[in-house]
């Protein structure tokens, strides 16, 4: 799965991750194996999802790109702050990993 930190806690490292299916929010709890840790709202991670004790929780976090998204967090608590809004249905985009320059095709 792939997601964008939209909080984290400091110092334990906690976090919450809005994902690409739009379902509920996935938490990460640090444990001591994992490879990756100090996540940032804004970074777009990969992670294994997995359902536990009725939440969905990120293992295995993997960084695809530091702070990638800090857009869609602030647009994220923009929305929060306004309240809901009844009737209107919005697509918020997500943000896919940055995408390498095409490369140069010479002139002919």
């Amino acid at each position: 799965m792939i997601g964008v930190v939209i909080w984290s806690g400091e110092p334990d490292g906690n976090a919450v991750i809005w994902c690409e299916d739009q379902k509920d929010p996935v938490f990460y709890i640090p444990r001591e194996n994992d490879a990756h840790a100090g996540l940032k709202p804004g970074d777009l991670v990969r992670f294994d999802l997995l359902r536990e004790s009725g939440q969905r929780r990120a293992v295995n976090p993997l960084l695809l790109e530091s702070r990638a998204a800090l857009g869609l967090v602030s647009v994220l608590q923009e929305r929060g702050q306004a309240g809901p809004q009844r009737g209107k249905a919005q697509v918020i985009a997500f943000p896919g990993p940055a995408e390498p320059p095409a490369a140069a095709v010479p002139a002919a």
